[in-house]
């Protein structure tokens, strides 16, 4: 069960980062020789996944289409996470339960 709450809260993590960095993108919309940031999420031996964030070595203007869906893949993303923990709290406490 331990491995489930090292996964959920890599994914945590990763929601975390790749929203700060679509924010940050979308904050520098205007931004002259701007350079998108993008998460890049790489999965981990032991479990889970690590988020690095990767800045694009050219300027391209920010895309909002794409933003916003970055946006909504971090909500999720975020959301799952965080009920694997709640399920995983609920298993604990169901066999603390049965064991009592």
């Amino acid at each position: 069960m331990d491995d489930a709450l090292t996964i959920a809260r890599s994914g945590l993590h990763i929601a975390q980062v790749r929203m700060r960095n679509s924010a940050h993108n979308v904050a520098n919309l205007v931004t002259d020789d701007f350079h998108n940031h993008r998460t890049v999420q790489t999965s981990r031996a032991g479990g889970g996944s690590s988020a690095t964030t990767r800045i694009d070595t050219s300027p391209r203007p920010v895309s909002l289409a794409h933003e916003v869906v970055e946006q909504i893949r971090a909500k999720t993303q975020f959301k799952a996470s965080a009920r694997v923990i709640a399920t995983n709290l609920d298993m604990k406490g169901t066999l603390l339960d049965t064991l009592a």
